[in-house]
């Protein structure tokens, strides 16, 4: 089922799904032998435009959610007892780190889920804002900005291994 489920994801073309069942069923029956291992089918090549098409449809909600979350966070900065904006800041970060690992850029996907962490200790009370973590937050937002410029102009991304590690 696994096999099976990457497939899906990978969006391959599925396995024949007898052989998996029969082996289920010898395993339940108490008839458990060697099962034979499942190769999985080739990756069907699909269009170039579709990857493209949902990488375009990313960089555009990617820069919408960075101006609306840049905003938020100018706003926040400016009156950090405002929960609201923490939350608005959470949403565009989740939703940045969902199209990011959808399009498979680890890396944008990896610093939202971080910044996010922190934003989820500012609006739980966890942690509090002090301008050491103001600075952090306002360079973790640019470091995505830099990161979405590369993205758009073909050019390798920025690392952010060192703030990561920091946050």
């Amino acid at each position: 089922l696994a096999i099976m489920l990457e497939q899906l994801f990978r969006q391959e073309a599925l396995s024949a799904p007898a052989p998996l069942i029969d082996a289920l069923i010898q395993c339940r029956n108490g008839e458990a032998s060697e099962p034979e291992p499942v190769v999985p089918t080739k990756h069907i090549d699909e269009p170039q435009e579709r990857d493209t098409e949902l990488l375009e449809i990313f960089l555009e909600e990617g820069f919408d959610l960075l101006e609306s979350s840049g905003a938020s966070l100018s706003r926040w900065q400016a009156d950090p007892q405002n929960t609201l904006e923490v939350e608005n800041l959470l949403r565009d970060l989740h939703t940045l780190k969902g199209g990011a690992r959808m399009v498979e850029i680890a890396p944008i996907g990896n610093l939202a889920h971080e910044l996010e962490t922190l934003y989820e200790g500012l609006s739980s009370g966890v942690m509090q804002a002090d301008p050491l973590m103001m600075s952090l937050l306002q360079s973790g937002h640019d470091v995505l900005a830099d990161m979405l410029d590369a993205v758009r102009t073909d050019k390798p991304l920025p690392d952010a291994t060192l703030l990561i590690q920091n946050i």
